[in-house]
């Protein structure tokens, strides 16, 4: 087992909501839709659609999710001592990382970031036509 990693799983659980994040972000910076993700993970556009709302899928579509979007498991594990339902988890108090940067972002920011880049696309694909 690799050294750095295996002390991570001592009860350690993934965080879908992080993982919905960071596939969401990957999405939009590629301008792909769910078909698209679907057509080259070979995920069903369901899975993909319920990981990017950060619920809870099964092993082989996460794997082929985090291969695709080029996103570490590891780095998607939930650190023992931190919440574990979505109501604990809507608090300000809490931030989230994400990506290999650790970047501390919270859901609400992360939200109007991607609402903003959606736009800008829109725009430029209009601008282009």
């Amino acid at each position: 087992m690799n050294e750095y990693y295996a002390h991570l799983l001592q009860g350690a659980t993934l965080d879908y909501a992080r993982l919905g994040l960071a596939i969401k972000a990957v999405i939009q910076q590629r301008g792909c839709t769910l078909f698209d993700v679907e057509s080259q993970t070979r995920v069903s556009r369901a899975s993909v659609s319920r990981a990017t709302n950060g619920f809870e899928i099964s092993t082989g579509p996460l794997l082929l999710l985090c291969i695709w979007a080029d996103l570490n498991p590891f780095e998607l594990l939930r650190p023992l001592g931190e919440p574990n339902s979505q109501e604990e988890l809507a608090g300000d108090q809490h931030d989230y990382r994400v990506f290999h940067s650790l970047q501390g972002v919270k859901p609400s920011e992360k939200s109007r970031v991607l609402r903003a880049r959606r736009r800008r696309t829109r725009v430029a694909r209009a601008k282009n036509g």
